[in-house]
């Protein structure tokens, strides 16, 4: 499910985008001496354009998560289809086998998959945004090749007569089997980068709300509302607004604490994720200072070098825990610890 660790992802994809753009219009701008760019201080000037430009980025991030979630809650029923197909094929041949005499129907009539198909929300937010899986049959096709060798899929179609609970166990499988399939992982790369780094987690969200589903549900079954909770795309927009406009103060703030370091020496990962830290911990009175150097820690490991990690958190736990004693940082005295829902 989406959480603030994801929300800071994207906001930082976004931030890191935007220093990207400014590097490269810099080095349009020096002409000849554009291969000097990289040792040069780049000039990061904050303006509305630049503003209302990464908070529609963002806006885009965050909706790539929830549209994401949808295609892979239609994926099984993709799937489905292609497989009614095949059954028809077969009844259509002059001569079958015994497998052909008595296909396995277990798939088209899979409970779950039928409630799906009436899920009136999941279906007009595919319609609403035009959202389907048309133009990538070449990935549906290799998927159901290596689905129908799958241990869990074959048992399940052997199946005489599965209940409510196996149908809904063959889905839970199928997810956990999609964390398997690289060529589901290049699809979502290619399509974006906000797809790719939000793939593992808009998987674990449909497997697990599929997980929870109970056969009382009936007509009220809804997967997905379509949206962020609002305190969330608060917190990523107070996040990315408030590092933009605080980039050069803060940029002071932690050029004091780099020690041996230069600006121009740290990689660009590592300062973006500083710079972020430092404004979290500025603006959010909520969130504990261990929690947000961890959470960085964290992201680069994901994101940086191999010592990117440790550099982040010698330079965050001296810069923020020195704040704090100021009292330039101000936090409430009881603070809820961070969970995985943010």
């Amino acid at each position: 499910m989406i959480n603030r660790r994801l929300l800071r992802i994207d906001v930082f994809q976004v931030l890191y985008e935007l220093v990207c753009q400014a590097k490269v219009a810099a080095s349009l701008s020096v002409g000849d001496e554009g291969a000097d760019t990289e040792e040069k201080e780049v000039v990061f000037q904050v303006t509305p354009v630049l503003l209302q430009r990464g908070e529609q980025r963002l806006s885009e991030a965050m909706q790539a998560y929830v549209e994401l979630t949808h295609l892979l809650l239609e994926l099984p029923l993709e799937f489905q289809r292609i497989n009614a197909k095949r059954l028809a094929l077969r009844e259509k041949r002059m001569l079958t086998s015994n497998e052909d005499a008595s296909p396995d129907t277990n798939l088209q009539d899979n409970r779950l998959l039928s409630l799906l198909k009436g899920d009136q929300s999941h279906a007009d937010f595919l319609k609403n945004y035009r959202l389907d899986w048309l133009h990538d049959e070449d990935l549906l096709r290799i998927l159901y090749k290596h689905l129908e060798t799958a241990d869990f899929h074959l048992a399940y179609l052997r199946l005489p007569h599965p209940d409510y609970d196996a149908d809904r166990q063959y889905l839970v499988d199928f997810y956990e089997w999609l964390f398997d399939q690289d060529d589901l992982y290049e699809w979502a790369e290619n399509h974006s980068g906000f797809y790719f780094t939000n793939l593992d987690s808009a998987l674990s969200e449909v497997h697990d709300r599929l997980e929870k589903l109970s056969p009382h549900d009936g007509e009220q079954w809804c997967v997905f509302e379509g949206a962020i909770r609002p305190d969330l795309v608060a917190f990523a927009q107070l996040l990315l607004r408030n590092t933009l406009e605080g980039y050069q103060a803060n940029r002071a703030i932690i050029e004091k604490h780099l020690l041996h370091w230069t600006w121009t020496r740290v990689a660009q990962c590592d300062l973006l994720l500083l710079e972020l830290a430092l404004c979290e911990a500025q603006i959010f009175s909520s969130i504990p200072v261990s929690v947000t150097i961890n959470e960085y820690i964290e992201l680069a490991k994901l994101f940086g070098t191999p010592q990117s990690s440790r550099f982040v958190n010698g330079v965050l736990d001296k810069m923020l825990n020195n704040l704090l004693l100021r009292g330039l940082i101000q936090k409430q005295e009881c603070v809820r610890k961070e969970g995985t829902r943010g």
